[in-house]
């Protein structure tokens, strides 16, 4: 989703990678954040339901 659609936004910080382990090989942030994996994701949102 790309940020420019939310102009009015400050102090927005990413903090989070969701399906990290589908992430292109070529993409690199520049901060540490914490990740999640496709399973850690399911696993995680398996028992909200």
């Amino acid at each position: 989703m790309p940020v420019g659609l939310f102009p009015n936004l400050k102090g927005l910080e990413m903090d989070m990678q969701y399906f990290s382990d589908m992430r292109p090989s070529y993409y690199c942030f520049a901060n540490e954040t914490k990740e999640m994996t496709t399973e850690e994701i399911m696993a995680y949102f398996a028992d909200k339901v």
